[in-house]
């Protein structure tokens, strides 16, 4: 039986992209909801410095629960019971950590009293696994807030650009063409320097939002709020469906992922194209930088026949 053993050895760019949960995602097992929708939902909603961060335990009907306690102090409020100056606990829970940030941090709160301390009598907040975050992160919240006597009851379609990751950093969030394409009507705008852009009085209709993102990007995932199950137009790259609703809002938050891809072409040392090569790709960087954008080796090899 001839064999023949081809190895081609190339030096790539090779990017790993992991999905990754923001940091500030506290969690009330709800589906996501708009930032109208949370404001509704939530008892109290707030921006809040953070103080302090421990990890503790507290009473809850005789059973001690150890958790991380968040202290914040209230510097505005939105909604609820809560006064300017005053701090609170807030409780992390499923996928909330605020220990990753600095002590000084700001958050826009969107929260409910989860119980009291029965040792030392102090109430204890739970925060929405939607949107709570930094301020840097909800600054549509944020508009739509500080303003919400002249918005609500308008129909409203609005979108951020995030990254998803951080081995490649993405160049800039401003000025990214966005069109938007209904059955009978058609506009364009532009992302701000936060990757935000909305359209206002639109009409009700479903739509297909497109991005002019750079060619080496792509979007990777999408959350449609409200809720939709395949929002991620599968026939058309960076193009997202969108249903709008009267004197409503719809919000879709758009994660962009680097979309290096890897390919060639192999041939026989004459120049013919060979069937059913294997390849397989090694890295050549400790394993302590598998986060990061690393650098293999691309090797070769026939199949043998039976």
């Amino acid at each position: 039986m001839a064999k023949n053993r081809l190895t081609l050895a190339a030096t790539l760019l090779f990017v790993v992209c992991f999905v990754f949960t923001d940091k500030a995602s506290a969690c009330m097992c709800q589906m996501p909801s708009t930032v109208l929708g949370e404001l509704e939902r939530s008892e109290n909603v707030f921006i809040g410095r953070t103080q302090n961060v421990e990890n503790t335990e507290w009473q809850f009907n005789g059973i001690n629960r150890k958790t991380i306690l968040t202290l914040f102090k209230v510097e505005k409020v939105y909604k609820g019971p809560l006064f300017k100056g005053e701090t609170i606990k807030v409780e992390s829970g499923c996928s909330m950590n605020f220990a990753g940030y600095k002590i000084g941090d700001q958050f826009l709160i969107y929260a409910r009293k989860a119980g009291e301390d029965q040792k030392t009598k102090e109430a204890v907040y739970s925060t929405s696994c939607t949107r709570s975050n930094t301020l840097k992160n909800l600054t549509a919240d944020l508009e739509y807030l500080n303003n919400i006597d002249k918005y609500l009851g308008k129909t409203r379609l609005s979108g951020t650009l995030r990254q998803r990751g951080d081995n490649v950093i993405f160049p800039s969030f401003e000025n990214i063409k966005i069109r938007i394409r209904g059955e009978d009507f058609y506009t364009e705008t532009e992302t701000d320097s936060n990757g935000f852009f909305e359209i206002w009085d639109i009409p009700t209709g479903d739509y297909e939002v497109a991005y002019d993102v750079p060619s080496d990007w792509r979007i990777g995932t999408v959350q449609r709020i409200p809720y939709h199950e395949r929002p991620l137009n599968k026939n058309t790259k960076n193009v997202i469906n969108a249903a709008v609703h009267s004197r409503s809002h719809t919000e879709i938050l758009s994660y962009l992922v680097n979309d290096n891809r890897i390919s060639g072409r192999v041939t026989s040392p004459d120049g013919k194209p060979l069937e059913n090569i294997c390849v397989s790709m090694h890295r050549r960087i400790p394993e302590s930088r598998i986060f990061s954008s690393s650098r293999i080796v691309l090797t070769i090899r026939d199949l043998l026949s039976l």
